[in-house]
């Protein structure tokens, strides 16, 4: 790591110098999202394996003790769901 600020950016054109330095910086931040994604990629996996026989056939199987719920609006990108 070199300590000296990049002044350009890629559109105006980087020297070779802040070139190497820049790409120091996107290497360290791919690896990084590698590490992290492989964690949870690896839970998803087994929630897939677990949850792949379960088979949802009637809206209402009719228990005594339920809980009646809705599926809402999206929120950041997951289904909200209303009880």
């Amino acid at each position: 790591i070199i300590p000296r600020p990049i002044n350009a950016t890629h559109r105006e054109g980087l020297s070779v110098l802040e070139y190497l330095i820049s790409t120091h910086g996107a290497r360290k931040g791919l690896a990084d999202t590698a590490l992290r994604t492989a964690s949870s990629g690896a839970l998803t996996r087994r929630l897939v394996d677990v949850s792949q026989d379960v088979i949802i056939r009637e809206e209402d199987c009719g228990p005594d003790r339920a809980i009646p719920m809705q599926i809402g609006e999206k929120l950041d990108g997951k289904l909200g769901v209303h009880t």
